[in-house]
């Protein structure tokens, strides 16, 4: 609860600050009312970031990949992340990685894996070991059923 309320205070004092918003919505996946408040607070500043790949990719990434998120909204993470790899005209590795997570998580796994098969390829070498990994990871389950 102090957690929500400081980060709402923070949220509230700079709405216009993208970095308090997503503060205040990575708090909310875990500590939110209910996934409800937190959809519809995503879609508020999603909306109001629409042209903002980094920040969709940003929101996106917490719903997917944060396993302590109470209230996840997998849909609504694939939407963002594919506005943000639009933005980045499908060239920006990290963003593929996030919308191939949100594939896999939807069970869409063939789509999952060729997306980051292609977000392998855009990777800096800086990150290529890790999407590489999660691509072999994805292969693994994928072929253990």
């Amino acid at each position: 609860a102090k957690a929500m309320e400081l980060v709402d205070e923070l949220a509230k004092k700079h709405p216009d600050q993208p970095m308090a918003l997503q503060m205040k919505y990575r708090t909310m996946l875990k500590y939110g009312p209910n996934r409800g408040a937190v959809s519809a607070y995503g879609a508020r500043i999603a909306k109001a970031n629409w042209d903002d790949a980094m920040f969709l990719n940003a929101i996106s990434w917490w719903t997917v990949d944060d396993a302590d998120a109470a209230h996840r909204n997998v849909d609504q993470a694939y939407d963002w992340a594919v506005r943000a790899n639009e933005l980045t005209d499908h060239k920006d590795a990290q963003i593929m990685d996030t919308l191939a997570r949100c594939l896999w998580e939807q069970g869409k796994r063939d789509k999952a894996i060729a997306l980051q098969r292609k977000a392998v390829e855009h990777a800096s070498e800086q990150m290529k070991d890790s999407i590489q990994s999660t691509l072999d990871q994805y292969l693994t389950e994928a072929a253990q059923g």
